[in-house]
């Protein structure tokens, strides 16, 4: 249960994100051995609070901000001394490559809130240090081509899900929010 921090003393207090902690460590340990755990947050979720903690049996997706600091994966340790590096080069920020002409967009089909819909995406697999740490992340930056609404950035660190895939997944999300609000 979550309080607020005038309601409770200081000792007592835990931020929400450090509760979501506590909650995806509960459902991991239900779940039996081999099995994955799949997270969807929102942007307050979508931090390094909660992303750098998780486990490697748990994957999570969620809104990017579109200034995020991106790297490239890092390469093969070089021939000198010293550790190897934790990230390689510096990327566009999501915001960058949506105004990039060089990488173009694609046509991706998605069925998002019961309806099948056209978007165009850009993506490509980096690390948000500051968010996942090491932990590599498929990033997505979503166009409507009709222009109704903004460009929007997504993460997941399940990497292997496509696009369309981790866009529709994200989606079930607000089917969650709506049974909250009903309930």
């Amino acid at each position: 249960l979550y309080r607020s921090q005038k309601r409770c003393s200081t000792k007592a207090y835990r931020k929400r994100t450090e509760l979501a902690n506590d909650l995806i460590e509960l459902v991991l340990s239900w779940l039996p051995e081999g099995r994955t755990l799949h997270v969807l947050g929102d942007a307050e979720y979508a931090c390094g609070t909660i992303v750098r903690r998780l486990s490697d049996s748990t994957e999570f997706t969620g809104p990017m901000n579109m200034k995020a600091a991106l790297f490239a994966l890092p390469g093969p340790k070089g021939p000198g001394r010293g550790r190897p590096a934790k990230r390689g080069r510096r990327l566009l920020s999501p915001a960058q490559l949506a105004k990039a002409k060089s990488t173009p967009w694609t046509k991706s089909t998605i069925k998002v809130y019961g309806k099948t819909v056209v978007v165009l995406t850009k993506s490509m697999d980096c690390l948000w240090y500051t968010v996942a740490h090491t932990r590599p992340v498929r990033m997505v930056i979503t166009r409507d081509p009709k222009g109704c609404l903004g460009d929007r950035a997504y993460f997941t660190t399940a990497v292997g899900l496509s696009v369309e895939e981790m866009l529709a997944q994200y989606a079930r999300r607000w089917e969650i929010e709506v049974s909250f609000r009903n309930t």
